[in-house]
């Protein structure tokens, strides 16, 4: 978890991973049943959706957010790629000339910015948060996860995107193959509690680890 106070984004991301953890819970519960009308790995399934699409809610929230204190706080240094997130014509006159609060409108235009480019792709979150910091999120993200390793493990940034990586795509499968397993057809690719509890533990420490570091001077 964060170290400091979490946003208000964070703390509903932690809510919905609650109930993509309850959901892997409940198919351990059909599991040891053996309930043999109904297939409870689909309940893992869904844990892994629920996890990743959390993480995606989370993402473009939190981008929204901080686009938001950005354009609130002119004297505060911004990356170069900021002033690509442009008003309207529209947007500005309401601004300039219907005394619309700057903020409310350009909140609107971020969430159209960052609906377009944002998604739980590494290289998307890298491009995206571009927009808010210098340089690529990941490298700060790795040595933020190292710090809190116990055993001085180092993580590197091809560990934290590759897993990532790999978490999206099998939710990808899931959510638009019916995750067919592709060496054994007519069957679905095997899953179990511990992949998918893992899963979601990851993303959230990829999530607190990103959170720390933006909120990093």
């Amino acid at each position: 978890m964060p170290a400091d106070q979490p946003t208000d984004a964070f703390v509903e991301f932690s809510t919905n991973l609650d109930y993509a953890r309850n959901l892997v819970n409940g198919g351990r519960s059909l599991e040891r049943l053996q309930v043999g009308a109904f297939d409870y790995t689909d309940v893992y399934r869904a844990a892994l959706v629920q996890g990743v699409a959390a993480f995606d809610h989370w993402l473009f929230r939190e981008a929204v957010q901080r686009a938001v204190l950005l354009i609130q706080r002119p004297n505060v240094p911004r990356p170069g790629k900021f002033n690509d997130i442009t008003l309207t014509v529209k947007q500005f006159e309401a601004v300039h000339h219907h005394g619309v609060p700057l903020d409310e409108e350009f909140r609107a235009r971020a969430e159209d910015f960052f609906a377009g480019k944002l998604s739980p792709n590494p290289s998307k979150i890298r491009d995206s948060f571009t927009y808010l910091r210098t340089g690529s999120i990941w490298p700060d993200v790795a040595k933020e996860l190292t710090s809190h390793r116990d055993d001085g493990t180092q993580i590197t940034p091809n560990q934290v995107t590759e897993r990532l990586d790999e978490i999206v795509k099998r939710r990808n499968a899931i959510a638009h193959q019916s995750d067919k397993d592709p060496v054994n057809p007519g069957h679905k690719s095997p899953i179990t509690s511990r992949h998918v509890a893992d899963s979601i533990d990851w993303i959230e420490l990829i999530a607190a680890a990103m959170l720390r570091v933006l909120d990093a001077p």
